[in-house]
């Protein structure tokens, strides 16, 4: 029994890991799969397996990528019908299809067994949206079974990889098809009911997918400083729906910065659709009026009827300095100019959104001139509360305006958190995000 805990528990960390690893590779599906591939055979303690993704053109189940499968089953099995063999089983059915199942027949596998000598240890579909648009198969010799616990551990894999592997196809395939982002909700619902079966791990995994919004490494701009804070609830077993992205337009640069309301899975999961749905029409088109009414209008549709989001959104022209900005019911972001006392509020153009089908949101637009400093944060920052007090948009001015002209970004970014720290005693009752631009 000890040894059972002991592997469950080292199972959690190989999820934690393999979500994490598959999230953060770039939108390059075949390093992805390569990943997800290279992980799950390393948690179940296999050398052989293969994934296989459906060929929409045709139906069929194709080997994308592979390690040690003999070139006999990559010839005669590297592409597959629906219900044809153990592959096509498990994606007809839409469950994991293993030989532990059947101990009493001793199954075995028989393409696998004639044609390398192995049996089908599982074969786990890749599920989107109700629908299998792949396989993970590893393969062992036939004295090697995995438990039930195994096999929902491989399930639950399965369906996050499904979630990155939907993301990139997304990407690559045309940046109008956004309206797939609905299949990733639903796909992520089922993958909550999954994981609700873990109660005692959700907060952990909620977290885990939510570190998987925030952009791995900052964007260099010559002549800026840019530094980003990401500040977690200090609330047991709340995760809460803030996030930033920095997204590449051209020569210019787009900040998104996004607060969904609520904590826990639901909320983290609306975050991922916010994010990538601002991102995908981004990519399209980066005006800041623009991404924020599509956005809205995905959104309105897709979002649980008691969710509703904020969300600013600016292009930077780097030369220039000139700001284009629209604010969807969210805090004002502040502009501090270098050449006076003078700090100037970024105000919203439209409600939050996901609470009304349309909204008409006029962007504005600033100039970030030799010193000036943008603040751009979530509420969780100006709420942060000692006793019945808040923390405020007052003392946030204050600190910013407080600080020395040479000071950077970075050095700025952290006094404000530690005051705010100290204000509270320490205590965080929502998650923070605070993004500092500072031009040289």
């Amino acid at each position: 029994m000890a040894k059972d805990i002991e592997r469950a528990k080292k199972q959690e960390l190989a999820i934690h890991k393999i979500i994490a690893d598959t999230v953060s590779q770039p939108l390059d599906l075949d390093k992805l799969l390569d990943t997800a591939l290279e992980k799950i055979m390393e948690v179940m303690n296999v050398d052989t397996g293969g994934i296989f993704l459906l060929e929409p053109e045709t139906g069929q189940y194709v080997l994308r990528r592979h390690r040690n499968l003999t070139e006999q089953f990559i010839q005669e099995m590297g592409r597959v019908s629906l219900g044809e063999g153990c592959t096509g089983t498990a994606a007809k059915t839409g469950e994991i299809y293993c030989a532990f199942a059947m101990p009493e027949r001793e199954y075995l596998c028989e393409d696998a067994e004639r044609l390398m000598g192995l049996d089908c240890l599982a074969a786990a579909p890749i599920m989107v949206a109700g629908r299998a648009v792949g396989v993970i198969e590893l393969f062992a010799p036939s004295a090697h079974r995995i438990s039930d616990v195994e096999a929902d551990m491989i399930t639950t894999i399965g369906n996050q990889i499904g979630i990155a592997i939907e993301n990139t196809r997304l990407y690559q395939e045309t940046k109008q098809n956004v309206t797939k982002l609905s299949k990733l909700k639903n796909q992520l619902e089922q993958t909550n009911t999954t994981l609700r079966r873990h109660l005692d791990h959700e907060a952990y995994i909620a977290e885990t997918l939510q570190k998987g919004l925030l952009p791995l490494e900052l964007p260099k701009l010559e002549g800026y400083e840019i530094a980003a804070r990401y500040i977690s609830a200090t609330k047991e077993a709340s995760v809460g729906g803030d996030f930033y992205d920095f997204i590449p337009a051209d020569q210019n640069i787009a900040i998104v910065v996004g607060d969904v309301s609520g904590s826990g899975i639901e909320t983290t999961t609306m975050s991922s659709m916010l994010k990538n749905t601002a991102r995908a029409f981004a990519l399209e088109d980066p005006t800041p009026s623009v991404v924020i009414n599509r956005t809205n209008n995905v959104l309105f549709k897709e979002a649980p009827p008691e969710k509703f989001a904020t969300a600013f959104y600016a292009l930077l022209e780097p030369e220039k300095g000139k700001i284009a900005y629209a604010s969807a019911g969210h805090p004002s972001a502040l502009l501090a100019k270098g050449d006076s006392n003078v700090i100037k509020e970024l105000s919203q153009c439209s409600p939050a959104l996901a609470i009304t089908e349309s909204v008409d949101c006029v962007q504005s637009e600033a100039t970030l001139n030799s010193g000036d400093v943008l603040t751009i944060f979530t509420d969780g920052l100006i709420e942060v509360r000692k006793n019945s007090a808040l923390f405020g948009l007052e003392r946030l001015k204050d600190e910013i305006l407080g600080q020395p002209s040479i000071i950077s970004a970075d050095d700025l970014a952290n006094r404000i958190l530690t005051e705010a720290q100290d204000f509270s005693d320490g205590v965080f009752a929502d998650d923070i995000v605070l993004i500092i631009i500072k031009r040289k």
